[in-house]
């Protein structure tokens, strides 16, 4: 269910929008071997909107469900992640991604699939202090991490709305300096 709330009406105040169906399975696991390890996730989900129209109060919904995936539920999402470590060194990546996605619970408004690839590389100097580099979106890839603004689905069906939808950050490469006390 997706939840609404009004501040203003407080005879009412929350409410649920949408109302939806899912299956799926979920697969995770991990393998080590000498200095390389392994961690990796894949989760299929078949969802489907089963009711989203307001009935005779906020807190009634009626049948009529669009039958589209509800909002921000790709089919596929995925991570793998592996390292490696030797001697005082580590290194490795972790790649994370999903299929399209619906962003309206009442329309197909797709946004696309997308895949990032983060990277790192750690030194012990001293068994208490390690430096390291880390980047994020290593690629620079654009997308998007959810949608904000269903509250005029109508006017974004016949073109004239506006949906925002914010963005992935872009490459973004740190360094650190971690001491254990």
């Amino acid at each position: 269910l997706t939840q609404s709330c009004d501040p203003n009406n407080v005879i009412h105040g929350c409410y649920y929008q949408t109302a939806y169906k899912a299956d799926g399975v979920e697969v995770e696991g991990s393998y080590s071997w000498n200095g390389l390890h392994v961690t990796g996730q894949i989760t299929y989900t078949d969802a489907q909107v089963t009711k989203n129209l307001q009935g005779p109060t906020p807190t009634t919904l009626t049948n009529q469900g669009s039958g589209f995936a509800p909002p921000n539920t790709p089919a596929l999402t995925y991570m793998f992640a592996p390292y490696y470590r030797w001697q005082a060194w580590e290194g490795g990546f972790i790649v994370q991604g999903q299929s399209k996605a619906n962003v309206l619970s009442t329309a197909p408004l797709w946004a696309p699939a997308q895949t990032f690839v983060d990277a790192f590389i750690k030194y012990d100097i001293r068994p208490n202090i390690q430096v390291a580099l880390h980047a994020n979106n290593l690629f620079n890839d654009i997308g998007i991490n959810g949608h904000s603004d269903q509250s005029a689905p109508a006017a974004t069906l016949n073109g004239t709305g506006v949906i925002t939808a914010p963005g992935e950050l872009g490459r973004t490469v740190s360094i650190s300096l971690t001491a254990k006390f």
